[in-house]
Parts: structure tokens; C-alpha cells; sequence
């Protein structure tokens, strides 16, 4: 199973896009663009192959593994017949050497700002690792009438969701992959691993701008964006199954790409492209289609100043492209237009009357940003009203849809994602305007060159790198013992209960801090990891070709030892079963606390018994049949408080707990699903 889903992982994020880019031959500025790209392209064209099977009925595992195939065969053909150059072959220690020296080039406080965005980077780079074997989170995409898994799991078994409502399915049609080629329905494991990479996408953009402009205010709007988003969303929903972070993705893409194009000169190729992700926001989630009509605006502008340039051939290709792309992303407009208007309008989710609804939305603004960032963007955003490069942006992507959120979609902060980046960009430009105005300055802040800095011996950089690795390796086993978890829980709870004063939404199945702290703790552990890692291909000299080849190999091992199909299930069980305890604890917690019981307490339920911090209640594990055995005795001495997770096929169980209802030996403090809490009736035991 897991090399099927690392294909499935595979063909979602790479491989379709690489044969796309190179096939309608798209040409990037940087690397960094071209493998942007080449997962967006990947995303659309999953959209589209799986949309065509499905109407066609033909959506199956061996058609799927024939166009995987055909994909890796035209990969091949195009590497050695046309000597495409896929360049893994250079050292990580080169790598690092050039950030270091370009990092040490700059002055004080420029190295605090790239040190920043670095981490930054680092940070959320370390979330797409630690989010890998998780499961799906998030409400909307397991619980409530949007289940977003479900209609992944409807496409894999070769049917158009029943119920979608107003969403498109890129998302939908993209995880069904995974599904599809494991044959196994609803393992969340493989679609999950693809979650982090819209956000780390965003991350790249902002990066990218600022590597090729070198100006500082696009490490500042990452720095933004990076920090912020934790506190706007959640670091778990970041990483967890939904459509906000893709359509904010989407939306940020067709922007980055026409700030990339050369407006000097018409290029056809580059204004369908940004339509093409402009129309792919759409195609993700109805708030996409915002961003898609103004920059459809912007590209039929400058396609109606250019037209005269244009051949016949340019325009024929025009009308079949255009024709082709909203084919695929307005899909489900067309199929369903009505139901699609309709999710535009949903006053049963907002309070009566425009004074209430505005109350209500800037009571979720003020909670769910803080007053310190909530005044830092409102003062940014501002005097980004004063700069050139972001007035605009300002007036069309961000002031618009946040007073159109605050009357019409306030219900939850979640449908102004899209703006999100919007959001991050221009208060960048808006806190260097303020900069500029204190220390006097005009023209744009830009990173100086890489000068010559004073040579350090080899000899003092390995001992450096050996120094790095070892502590590295000793922070990453601080950061997995359980007092760090502990300061990570109460430093989250404090901050949830003093800065937002309890009233963060919560979004997920597990409705905890645990799951949060969980996120946050598995994230830093991985960045000690990972910096260790770096250490060490740093003084072997390893080669990106040679930890691409080591992490297929090790894959392969796992697929026929550890990661079996059967151990893969019993872990996604075993963390939903994890779910379960931290949600009952809660509730057996209060019943034990309000109703004076004993607070040691015998259970079945083996994901109930630990935590990473200290509890009230002592739960006690006793197998099956010895709680059979003691809901059968007919006396004790002390006060018995049982937890049961009942199991339907264990009938000598269900019936122990059917007589002792029966009989009135036992009390049910709670009954709920497949648990019951209940104590034994000690008077009836002692007569």
C-alpha cells in the first residue's frame, strides 16, 4: 500500500504537470517557479482526467495505472531524446555554502530579515514532514453535510458526488487518486500528505519574488504571511483537509504569475496561463471566482490592446484554449448553475439586520487576529494605499473582499482565505512605506550582492558543521520528550485562553488543545531533525540525487516490513481511536468531578489510558473478558466505575452489560455510540 500511495502522491503533485509544462513547452524565470507550476498543472490536469473518466464511466485503477505509465514513458522519452536536463546531480554542501556566504554578504539588520523568512520557511517546509501519517481533521471533510472525503471517495468508485451542494472538486477529484490506486476507500494518510504544499506554495511565491527582485519587502510579506497564518487559521487546519488554503493558492498563483510576465512585451502563452489559474481558483472553491473575474478583466484588457499583434494561428489557439479551460474548471457551474448561485447567498448563517452582522464580524476579526495584529494590518494595509506597487492590489483584492466577508460571509472567517495573501503582500508594502517615511527614504529597499566576506579554513567549517549537527541531534531529543510537550501545552493554552480569551473557533473532530499542540510539537521536533540531516549531508558531501535515491529505497524497505497494508490501517485507527479518548476524557472528566465518583476508573479502551501530560482521572486497562468478570460478580467491597468500548461482535460482552441494566446492578453515567460509562450499583452487589 504505502508505494502506491507514494505513486498516487506522485501522480497528484509531479507527474502530469512535468509532461504538461514541457509539452505546451512553459517557460519559468527560476526553479522555484517551474516546480510551482509543475504542482499546479498537476492539480488542474488530475481535475480534469479524473472529471472525463468519471462522465464516461471509465474511472478505474488499470486505466489510471496505463496513464501513469504513458506519463512516465513520455518523462523518459523527453529526458534522453531531447536532452531535457533534470539537474539533482549537485552537492548540498555547495548549496548551503552559497546561502551562507550570500546570508554573511549582508548587514545587520538584512540578516535578521532573511534569518526570518528562513525560519520561516524552514517551519512550515517541516510541517509538510510532520503532517505525513496524520489523518483528516477537520470537520467539513469527515463530519458535516460538506464531506469533502466522501466525494473523493464517490470518484474512486467511478461516480459524481451525490451531494456536493456549491463546491467545485478539484480537491475531491485529486485525492481520489490515492483511494483509486490503493484499493483501499478512506485512508486518509496518502490525500492528507498534499494539504501542506498550498500554503508552503504561497511561502515559495513570496520567496521567489524576493530572490529574483531582491527586494526586501517580499521576505517581509513572507515573514507576514508565515507568522500570521497560524493565528488567522490554525497550523492544524493549515496542514488538514479543506478548500481554503488551495483556493488561496490559486488565487495568489494567477497574481504571482502576472507579476513574472514582461508587460513590455505581449506574451499569449503567459495571460492563458494566469487565466488558467485564475479560472482553477473558480474550479476549487466558489470565493475563487472573485479573483477569476477581475483577472479575466486584466487579461481581456491587455489581449484587446495586443490583438492586432496576434496571427490567425494565436487566435485560433486563443478560442480553443479558453473554450477548454473553463470547460474543465467551471465544470460544475455548468452542470449546476443554480445550486452554484445559491452558495453565493447564505443569509441562515448570519444574524439579523447589517448592525448585528457587522457586530458579529468584527467580534471574529478582533478574536481570531488579536488586537496587536488586527492593529498592525488596519495600519499597514492603510499605507499601502500610498505605494504604487500595492494601491491597487489593496483597492481590488483586499478592502473589497473583506467588507463584502463582513456583510455577506462573516459567518466564518474561513471564507476570506483567498484574500489572505492578498492581505500579507500589501501590508508588507504598507510597512515599508512606513519605513521609508521614518528614515526619509524613496527609492525601493533592495539586498546588496553577494560581496566577499573573509574566508573561513575548511578545517573550521567542518568542526562548525560537526558542532551543528551534534546539537542539532541533541535539541531534536529534547523537543520529543514529554516535558517539552508539556510547555508546548501550556504555552498554547495559555495564549488561547489570555490572548483570544477562549474564543477561537474550534474546526476540528478532535475539539482539544491536544491536537494543536500535537501539530506544533511534531513540526519542531521535525526541524531538529531536519537540521541534523543538513548537517550531515553536509560533511558527507551528499549529493540531492543521492537522498532522492535513499528516500525510494527506504520506501520500498518499509512498503514489505513496517508500513504493511494491515500496519497502515491499525495506525489510522489507532488515531481516530486517539480522537475518541481526548473528546470522552473531557466529558468522563466533568461527570467524575460533578457527580463525586471515584476517579480511578476500568476500561477496554487502551487510547484512553495515556497522555503526554498529567490527568485527574487514573484509568486502569482491563481486557474483555476481565470486564465481563466484573460486570458478572455479584458483590465488591468499593465503588467500581467502569468505560467501556463496546464491541458488537463480542456478544458475551454486550450481554454482560444488557443484565446488569437489566437487573439494575449498574447505573449509565453516559451512553454514546459504541461507549458506555457506567457504575456498578454497589448496595445491589452487597445484598
Amino acid at each position: 500500500m504505502l508505494l502506491l500511495g507514494f505513486l498516487a502522491f506522485l501522480q497528484t503533485v509531479l507527474l502530469p504537470g512535468y509532461v504538461f509544462v514541457n509539452i505546451f513547452k512553459v517557460k519559468t524565470e527560476s526553479n522555484i517557479q517551474k516546480w510551482i507550476y509543475i504542482f499546479a498543472f498537476s492539480l488542474f490536469s488530475n481535475d480534469a482526467i479524473v472529471t472525463i473518466l468519471t462522465l464516461l464511466g471509465l474511472y478505474k485503477a488499470s486505466l489510471m495505472f496505463v496513464i501513469i505509465s504513458l506519463e512516465c514513458l513520455y518523462i523518459v522519452y523527453i529526458i534522453y531524446s531531447r536532452r531535457i536536463r533534470i539537474n539533482f546531480n549537485f552537492s548540498i554542501r555547495n548549496s548551503i555554502t552559497r546561502y551562507l556566504t550570500f546570508f554573511n554578504s549582508q548587514l545587520g539588520w538584512d540578516k535578521i530579515l532573511i534569518g526570518t523568512a528562513s525560519i520561516v520557511t524552514l517551519f512550515y517546509f517541516s510541517l509538510i514532514i510532520s503532517n505525513i501519517g496524520t489523518i483528516f481533521y477537520f470537520v467539513d471533510t469527515v463530519y458535516h453535510a460538506h464531506h469533502w472525503n466522501t466525494w473523493a471517495i464517490d470518484f474512486s468508485n467511478n461516480i459524481f458526488p451525490i451531494e456536493s451542494s456549491h463546491f467545485p472538486q478539484l480537491i475531491p477529484t485529486n485525492w481520489s487518486i490515492s483511494y483509486l490506486l490503493i484499493g483501499e476507500p478512506n485512508v486518509h494518510f496518502f490525500p492528507k500528505s498534499i494539504m501542506p504544499l498550498f500554503f508552503f506554495g504561497n511561502i515559495l511565491m513570496f520567496l521567489d519574488l524576493a530572490i529574483t527582485s531582491r527586494k526586501k519587502v517580499f521576505f517581509l510579506g513572507l515573514i507576514i504571511y508565515g507568522l500570521f497564518a497560524p493565528v488567522i487559521y490554525n497550523l492544524v487546519f493549515i496542514a488538514d483537509g479543506n478548500g481554503d488554503l488551495p483556493v488561496s493558492f490559486f488565487a495568489f498563483l494567477a497574481f504571482y504569475s502576472y507579476l513574472k510576465a514582461d508587460k513590455t512585451k505581449y506574451n499569449l502563452k503567459k495571460y492563458l496561463i494566469i487565466f488558467l489559474f485564475a479560472s482553477t481558483a473558480a474550479g476549487t472553491k466558489l470565493a475563487g471566482f472573485y479573483v477569476f473575474f477581475f483577472l479575466s478583466i486584466l487579461c481581456l484588457y491587455y489581449l484587446i490592446k495586443n490583438f492586432r499583434l496576434l496571427s490567425k494561428k494565436e487566435i485560433i489557439v486563443l478560442i480553443i484554449t479558453v473554450i477548454i479551460v473553463l470547460a474543465i474548471n467551471l465544470f460544475w457551474y455548468f452542470v449546476k448553475p443554480q445550486v452554484m448561485a445559491a452558495g453565493l447567498d447564505q443569509p441562515e448563517w448570519l444574524a439579523e439586520g447589517y448592525i448585528n452582522i457587522l457586530k458579529n464580524a468584527l467580534h471574529k476579526l478582533y478574536y481570531n487576529f488579536g488586537l496587536p495584529i488586527l492593529a498592525f494590518l488596519i495600519i499597514t494595509i492603510f499605507f499601502s494605499l500610498f505605494t504604487r506597487e500595492a494601491r491597487y492590489i489593496t483597492l481590488v483584492f483586499v478592502i473589497p473582499p473583506v467588507i463584502l466577508w463582513m456583510f455577506k460571509y462573516s459567518a466564518d472567517f474561513r471564507n476570506l482565505s483567498f484574500a489572505v495573501p492578498f492581505i500579507s503582500y500589501v501590508s508588507a508594502f504598507g510597512a515599508e512605506k512606513i519605513y521609508k517615511i521614518i528614515k526619509n527614504k524613496i527609492d525601493n529597499l533592495v539586498f546588496n550582492r553577494t560581496q566577499e566576506i573573509n574566508r573561513i579554513t575548511e578545517k573550521r567549517i567542518l568542526s562548525l558543521a560537526v558542532l551543528f549537527t551534534i546539537v542539532s541531534f541533541v535539541f531534536y531529543f529534547v523537543t520529543i520528550s514529554n516535558p517539552f510537550y508539556q510547555v508546548l501545552y501550556w504555552i498554547y493554552s495559555s495564549i488561547n485562553k489570555y490572548y483570544f480569551q477562549s474564543n477561537r473557533i474550534i474546526y476540528f473532530t478532535d475539539f482539544t488543545f491536544f491536537v494543536n499542540v500535537d501539530f506544533y510539537h511534531r513540526t519542531i521536533s521535525a526541524i531538529f531533525l531536519l537540521l541534523s540531516a543538513a548537517g550531515l549531508f553536509f560533511l558527507t558531501k551528499i549529493k540531492v540525487r543521492d537522498v532522492l535515491l535513499l528516500v525510494i529505497f527506504g520506501i520500498i524497505v518499509l512498503n514489505f516490513t513496517l508500513f504493511t497494508k494491515e500496519n497502515i490501517l491499525n495506525c489510522q485507527k489507532n488515531q481516530f481511536d486517539k480522537v475518541d479518548a481526548r473528546n470522552y476524557y473531557q466529558t468522563l472528566n466533568t461527570i467524575v468531578k460533578s457527580g463525586g465518583y471515584d476517579s480511578t476508573i476500568f476500561t477496554n479502551f487502551k487510547s484512553i489510558l495515556t497522555e503526554r501530560i498529567p490527568r485527574d482521572i487514573n484509568f486502569i486497562y482491563l481486557s474483555e473478558k476481565e470486564i465481563e468478570k466484573l460486570l458478572n460478580q455479584k458483590a465488591t467491597t468499593h465503588q467500581t466505575v467502569l468505560f467501556i468500548k463496546k464491541d458488537n461482535s463480542n456478544k458475551d460482552l454486550s450481554k454482560a452489560i444488557s443484565n446488569n441494566l437489566i437487573n439494575n446492578k449498574s447505573e449509565i453515567l453516559l451512553e454514546d455510540n459504541d461507549y458506555i460509562f457506567l457504575t456498578l450499583n454497589k448496595n445491589e452487589q452487597e445484598s
